[in-house]
């Protein structure tokens, strides 16, 4: 939310906000639970879409579907 409201306070507006569901190139990170869901409410309150970057672990490796989204949430 530090970020968002720094870019509101310098006159820009939030577009995107890109996220690996699973953090792949750093190991298979999984987030704290409830992280990306919080995020994704502040993009999205201000103005912004979410999209989760599943290549790498959406390639059957997690999740009961073959991807790691449904750890956290839903993008838009």
């Amino acid at each position: 939310q530090n970020v968002i409201n720094k870019a509101h306070s310098n006159g820009r507006q939030i577009a995107a906000f890109y996220a690996e569901s699973m953090v792949s190139c750093g190991g298979q990170v999984v987030l704290p639970k409830g992280y990306l869901s919080k995020v994704y409410n502040y993009v999205r309150q201000a103005g912004g879409i979410c999209v989760a970057d599943e290549v790498q672990t959406g390639i059957g490796r997690v999740g009961e579907h073959m991807w790691a989204l449904e750890l956290q949430g839903e993008d838009d």
